[in-house]
């Protein structure tokens, strides 16, 4: 009877941590640590304003303190009920439950029980919602510290090179491969399929926030590694992400060695003349870091694959750094790509009033496609064509289709394009020919890639509500890129 007792007891103890919400309390703890931080670290706000700002959130945390304490006391107390109703009705002598409870065993097995019923309560705290990064308070708070400032992530980069250069740096790789487009032309989608074979090798959610330290950061971060579920991403289109999810974090790179090309109203385009010696040999140590991670266990001539809609602005500049390296352009029909842009631009203006650090967190990884981070990309002539367009308009969109890809179509020779509406038809065929190309030969991985295309029947775009030149001109690009 002891047992049972002692067993009902933690019981109890774990139903009073739900009902007086023990874990969402402890966890506004971390929010407001956080809240702190960005506070500290928010070089627009003067310092009269942090003053007062910080002695709110003290405020707020001796608060939350005297809530844990009173809560917890009260865990214990009703936790102590079995204990004390089963002694008054004759069954146990409450001396020998206390006793029970504090041999070693009992703590380990009790221990584990607690740790795993408080596991479970924390999942049906936390719902899945990839619009807010699906993280967690300490993770926001690690995230915040590592990109407060960029000495932080190079003086990273320094400890990295001094302790674990030797594993990887006779690493051989074959030529990179760059997937990119406007987005919203199935990029994430190539990703994650060529991430399937086994000579690939990219970047996951695994790799941050230390972004421009993975080997680093992978050892440090190793011994707390979780596995989640995978959550569908904050685009809102049937997309799952996990931590083991392939994604782009290469910008980070790109702007850290041109910061000067990134305005306050557009990103620059980079020319063969933007070319720096001290990028090329991050670069190349860079992919050697993702292949050492990514394809241990000997796998020789690994390609780097990257996914960033950015390079769009880059065809130039990557062909003059990388000679032998494939670029994969996206084409997708325009009046489809336009629609979804406009969906996607007010999906995250909305995102961002309604969760700052999803905005933040964008901004960090130089993610500046949509909502209140856009930015467009300066092609040629994009002045004339956006020419006061709302953003909120199909126009804005498609006159922005029309100079990115009219930039592309003057390059046609130095990429590879891939048609999306192809790709959803036959995937297994489009793959397989695309593979061939990249001398890719794995038929099982083409097999296993292919399978994540969701095939569709041909479908005829609507081109109703777009303005009649801009159609033209945009049907007169796509016909010449798939020409």
């Amino acid at each position: 009877m002891i047992i049972i007792t002692a067993l009902f007891s933690i019981f109890v103890f774990l139903f009073s941590c739900h009902v007086l919400r023990i874990l969402p309390v402890g966890n506004s703890v971390f929010n407001v640590i956080n809240a702190s931080l960005e506070v500290v670290f928010d070089k627009n706000i003067d310092d009269d304003v942090k003053e007062k700002e910080l002695q709110k959130q003290s405020l707020r945390l001796f608060g939350i303190f005297g809530s844990l304490v009173v809560r917890i006391g009260l865990a214990l107390l009703f936790s102590f009920a079995p204990v004390w109703g089963m002694s008054q009705l004759g069954y146990v002598v409450i001396d020998d439950v206390v006793s029970f409870l504090f041999r070693w065993d009992v703590i380990v097995t009790g221990s584990v029980i607690v740790i795993a019923g408080l596991y479970l309560l924390r999942k049906s705290y936390t719902s899945v919602n990839s619009a807010q990064i699906n993280y967690s308070p300490v993770d926001r708070m690690l995230h915040c510290i590592a990109f407060s400032d960029a000495k932080l992530q190079l003086t990273a980069v320094d400890i990295e090179h001094k302790l674990f250069r030797k594993y990887y740096q006779n690493i051989s790789l074959n030529p990179p491969i760059f997937i990119t487009s406007l987005p919203r032309a199935g990029t994430t989608l190539m990703l994650e399929m060529l991430h399937c074979f086994e000579g690939l090798a990219t970047n996951t959610y695994r790799d941050m926030p230390f972004l421009l330290s993975p080997v680093l950061w992978d050892r440090l971060s190793g011994p707390f590694r979780i596995s989640t579920a995978q959550a569908e991403r904050a685009h809102g289109d049937g997309m799952r992400i996990g931590h083991d999810s392939p994604e782009a974090f290469d910008e980070v790179i790109w702007r850290k060695f041109w910061s000067e090309k990134y305005g306050e109203r557009n990103i620059g385009l980079w020319s063969p003349q933007d070319t720096k010696k001290d990028a090329v040999s991050f670069f190349n140590d860079y992919m050697k870091k993702i292949s050492f991670l990514r394809r241990p266990g000997g796998v020789s001539g690994v390609r780097y694959i990257s996914k960033n809609n950015a390079n769009i602005a880059r065809i130039d500049l990557i062909k003059d750094m990388f000679p032998e390296s494939e670029i994969l352009v996206m084409i997708r029909n325009p009046f489809e790509q336009a629609r979804s842009l406009l969906r996607q631009h007010k999906n995250f203006t909305k995102i961002h009033a309604e969760e700052p650090f999803v905005c933040r967190y964008m901004a960090h990884i130089g993610h500046y496609e949509f909502g209140q981070l856009h930015r467009p990309i300066a092609f040629p002539g994009i002045e004339k064509l956006l020419g006061g367009r709302d953003r909120e308009s199909l126009d804005y969109w498609l006159a922005y289709w029309i100079a990115a890809f009219a930039y592309v179509l003057e390059r046609k020779d130095k990429v590879r394009l891939v048609d999306y509406e192809a790709m959803c038809l036959d995937g297994t065929g489009v793959l397989t020919d695309l593979c061939s190309r990249l001398a890719i030969f794995d038929k099982q991985a083409i097999s296993q890639a292919a399978g994540m295309i969701k095939v569709s029947s041909p479908i005829k775009a609507d081109e109703s509500g777009f303005c009649p030149d801009l159609s033209a001109r945009a049907k007169e690009i796509h016909a010449s890129l798939m020409g």
